[in-house]
């Protein structure tokens, strides 16, 4: 179990080191835009050659219909007003009809050479349906730009004649976010142009350090999804004990937080990004009295714990018969235990794991077990599109 979690620590690594060259080539929201309705549009062609072999008409109305009302409805996830999206799409499917009249006729003077097309309820309208999901969540995330920009710079530099660009444009600029959304965090965040990330700096491997000078595998998670939200970020110090009280003060919690019930009472937790539990960590020289957690739980054994979190409160519900030992500087608290003022500490194996491969003089005390199983993920307020767009930028970095 020891093992796996250093193996979660590295794959965490990897990830995060990832995160971190994404700031180099940093692109706006309106170019991540601009670049997913391309990507929708450049399906026209195997649209047309389905359409072509299988003599079908381009138009159909009635699919049309169907695509704008699932539209609206996607877009009220997104926070987005419904109907104030139907002119955008629109647009949007009078250009791809545009681009496959374009084949058709190709093909009528010049003769077929579209190939075998990909079919069309199967394999292209999924397709064509996840980008235009992929197309709502980026206007979502791009609306302070929209609304910034001149009428002569959207679509631009799309490859369309200009009446079309002219249209999308129109239609972007009519998007709004919907009452709920427009007073929530997320729109909060996304028009103040900051993102605030609350970490308590006392937790590696997630978050150490001061708050000018933070570092670990949240801090570079924390600088992805600001460059997902295409706005700046700021670090704003919490603890343990005030993580929930700090709450209103920041807009999200990245510190290796627990997925807890009584922490999902006060604000949403994110989808999982690290699996782990409990595990208890000793000097080595221990390693023979300390063989089980009957030895371990026993009069006249120190337990070490920082308080406030959720290893306090393990210690608290399970430990009967050792006495507990409350230090509130996690960042030497291993040190309470190498220098024999503590025996032992129950808290993640990941830490666990990274403090032994750090200090030769601790070592895990079970290696091949966990206490408990516990999730980790990011804590913020109760705003169900900020969730939202955490979580899809959780799953496209696992998809990356």
């Amino acid at each position: 179990m020891i093992l796996n979690a250093l193996r979660g620590f590295f794959l965490l690594v990897i990830v995060s080191a990832s995160t971190s060259a994404v700031q180099a080539g940093q692109t706006t929201q309106i170019d991540r835009l601009y670049g997913q309705i391309e990507q929708r549009l450049s399906y026209m062609k195997d649209v047309a050659a389905w359409k072509w072999q299988n003599k079908k008409p381009i138009e159909d109305m009635d699919r049309e219909a169907i695509v704008l009302a699932n539209t609206q409805k996607a877009a009220e996830a997104y926070g987005l007003d419904g109907p104030s999206t139907r002119a955008f799409f629109m647009a949007q499917i009078a250009a791809a009809k545009f681009i496959q009249k374009t084949h058709f006729d190709r093909w009528q003077t010049n003769g077929y050479d579209g190939g075998s097309p990909p079919d069309l309820q199967n394999k292209l309208r999924p397709a064509i349906s996840q980008s235009g999901d992929n197309i709502l969540a980026l206007i979502s995330l791009a609306l302070p730009q929209i609304s910034a920009a001149k009428d002569g710079d959207l679509i631009a530099d799309l490859s369309l004649p200009k009446s079309f660009r002219v249209d999308m444009a129109a239609g972007l600029k009519q998007i709004y976010l919907n009452e709920k959304a427009s007073t929530g965090r997320y729109a909060e965040i996304l028009y103040r142009g900051a993102l605030r990330v609350g970490t308590t700096g006392d937790y590696a491997p997630f978050s150490t350090g001061g708050i000018g000078n933070r570092s670990g595998i949240d801090i570079d998670l924390a600088l992805s999804l600001a460059d997902y939200l295409d706005v700046r970020l700021v670090f704003v110090q919490t603890s343990w004990p005030t993580l929930l009280e700090d709450l209103p003060n920041y807009d999200i919690g990245m510190s290796g937080i627990s997925i807890q019930p009584f922490r999902q009472k006060v604000g949403y937790m994110s989808a999982p990004y690290h699996i782990g539990g409990k595990t208890p960590i000793i000097r080595c020289a221990n390693q023979s009295k300390f063989a089980s957690m009957a030895d371990i739980d026993r009069a006249g054994v120190r337990i070490i714990v920082n308080p406030g979190g959720t290893n306090e409160r393990y210690a608290r519900a399970n430990i009967t018969q050792a006495s507990l030992v409350i230090f509130s500087d996690n960042t030497e608290i291993f040190d309470e235990i190498v220098d024999g003022r503590a025996d032992v500490m129950i808290t993640d194996a990941i830490e666990v794991a990274y403090q032994a491969a750090r200090n030769p003089n601790l070592c895990p005390a079970l290696p091949d077990k966990t206490l408990t199983v516990a999730e980790k993920g990011f804590l913020m307020p109760k705003d169900d599109l900020l969730l939202r767009h955490v979580n899809r930028w959780l799953a496209r970095l696992k998809d990356e």
